[in-house]
């Protein structure tokens, strides 16, 4: 059993909430992918999940049972899954086991100047067990918001663009051609596991750029500065682009040779 609702709508950003395995049922080899539909994106750092008690009644109409009450419970430990997949389309949650409800919340960001409905399909797949569930935010005209997110992934060019975890930036922007300053929050970012970076609700009235602060003592950035603004993230329609590529080269470390004196 499985279900999915909107928590809260605060501006551009929409906070979901999915309950799977309601029942708590015994699971093997688990795969929970969520997808997104509608111009918004996945903020890739708010994935939590929790363990969940959940009590079930029975509903004559549906022919089936439904939930009545889900209370959450204790974060569920992160060597217990992987999250194996992230972009801002959704998101991939792989587990080896599963024998009692869980809670998945986390965030979306909608597109500037977006009013039309964004939705979300969340799918839990096991070993003899499948189940699905949807939903979609209404968005008033009343609540849109002219802010953008940025998303960028940091890749290891050097190690077939696999992740690069660890790198440091800063957010700076610049007002009609000004100087730089540093954006209050943003003096340091750092990339996760899967190589991402995530700045939110940016002033379009501004053009930004992100600073890479330390690569990693044996690589090598191959930008001075990314300069960026909606534009870069959003069409005319608010719809995402898509996130933008930052890479690392190692650096080829040579010989010191000592002069005899």
């Amino acid at each position: 059993m499985v279900q999915k609702k909107v928590l809260e709508r605060d501006g551009n950003d929409v906070s979901w909430q999915a309950v799977l395995n309601a029942q708590g049922q015994n699971l093997e080899n688990v795969t929970i992918t969520d997808t997104l539909t509608g111009s918004q994106q996945l903020n890739v750092f708010s994935i939590k999940l929790y363990y969940a008690e959940v009590e079930t009644i029975w509903d004559s109409q549906m022919n089936g049972f439904k939930m009545n009450k889900v209370v959450t419970g204790n974060p569920v430990d992160p060597e217990d899954y992987e999250l194996s997949r992230e972009s801002i389309n959704g998101f991939t949650i792989t587990m080896k086991e599963l024998n009692q409800p869980i809670i998945i919340e986390y965030e979306t960001v909608i597109g500037p100047g977006v009013t039309e409905p964004v939705g979300n399909k969340i799918e839990i797949d096991a070993k003899g067990y499948k189940d699905v569930n949807s939903n979609t935010a209404q968005i008033s005209g009343e609540y849109v918001e002219e802010t953008f997110p940025a998303v960028f992934e940091k890749l290891n060019g050097s190690d077939e663009n696999n992740p690069f975890e660890g790198a440091k930036f800063k957010l700076q922007r610049s007002w009609n051609g000004g100087d730089w300053e540093d954006v209050p929050n943003y003096s340091e970012v750092v990339s996760n596991k899967n190589g991402f970076i995530h700045f939110e609700r940016l002033d379009p009235a501004f053009d930004y750029r992100v600073v890479e602060t330390q690569a990693g003592s044996d690589n090598k950035t191959d930008m001075e500065a990314y300069e960026f603004n909606r534009d870069t993230f959003f069409d005319e329609n608010g719809k995402p682009k898509g996130s933008q590529v930052i890479k690392n080269w190692n650096v080829e470390k040579k010989p010191i040779y000592r002069l005899k004196s």
